[in-house]
């Protein structure tokens, strides 16, 4: 009797190990940019032209994620739209490229693609001095609690919008109103029910599953769907696509491309289909 308590014990503690091991899951994200404070002017452009435009840009910038996760490693990206040809507007919303997460590595690798040239981002991670808060609310099934994180505003984007606006102040049109760089409240809310410290994109380090996040600005990424241990076991693919480069080569070169894009006056130029 003793060697079959014995024999169960194993068996079962075995399996709990195992289970603890192969804990995966796949969740499933919408983003959603708020461009109402955009505003832009194109001589000889009518009202309605311009009302078309920006509900071209609202919907390129609305988008679903798929953040595959286990208890160290994450693979977050963009679903892919055979319905989304290339318009005047793609260049601005951007595309996600594939975004790998090893925590237990402390790295994270990024595909990249600026202006048609792939980029692979690899650095440390990003760390989050996340501050919880005594906020609670229901995300679909998950009970999620608030936390918060304040970024600074950094040299560069001070330097940078400084000599904008020197040049817009020069200009004699200007198609983007500049704002000035503000420090950035970024908000989570996570779930201890899912009991990983991962999340979307570079968000991560919070006792359980970020299921939304606002990084500050514009964007809110939601959580809509999450599946715990599928049926196929997830292989995690690390990206490797790409130029290597770190984080602070790619803003330069991003940065860089941006300020060659601009005319003696600091105005972007941009073609508009219309």
């Amino acid at each position: 009797m003793k060697k079959l308590t014995i024999l169960s014990f194993l068996f079962f503690a075995t399996l709990n190990s195992n289970a603890q091991q192969t804990f995966q899951g796949i969740a499933t994200y919408q983003s959603l940019t708020d461009i109402s404070g955009l505003k832009f002017e194109v001589p000889g452009m009518s009202d309605d032209q311009k009302s078309k435009i920006m509900e071209k840009m609202k919907k390129s910038f609305q988008k679903t994620f798929t953040l595959k996760f286990d208890k160290t490693q994450s693979l977050f990206e963009e679903e892919q739209k055979l319905d989304n040809p290339l318009n005047s507007t793609s260049f601005i919303s951007g595309s996600e490229g594939k975004y790998f997460k090893d925590i237990k590595e402390g790295i994270e690798i990024e595909e990249q693609d600026l202006f048609d040239k792939e980029f692979l981002i690899v650095d440390k991670l990003t760390k989050w001095d996340w501050k919880l808060v005594d906020e609670f609310k229901k995300i679909g099934d998950y009970n999620c609690q608030k936390a918060t994180v304040e970024i600074p505003v950094t040299k560069e984007e001070k330097e940078s919008y400084e000599a904008d606006l020197k040049k817009q102040q020069t200009a004699k049109t200007n198609f983007i109103v500049l704002e000035e760089p503000k420090p950035k409240l970024v908000t989570a809310w996570f779930t201890q029910d899912i009991p990983v410290n991962n999340g979307p994109r570079n968000f991560w380090g919070l006792p359980g599953l970020i299921l939304e996040v606002n990084d500050g600005q514009k964007t809110t990424i939601v959580c809509s769907k999450v599946v715990i241990n599928p049926k196929e076991q997830i292989v995690f693919k690390k990206p490797s696509n790409g130029k290597k480069v770190t984080r602070k080569q790619f803003d330069k070169i991003s940065e860089d491309k941006m300020n060659s894009m601009k005319d003696e006056n600091g105005a972007i130029q941009i073609n508009v289909i219309r």
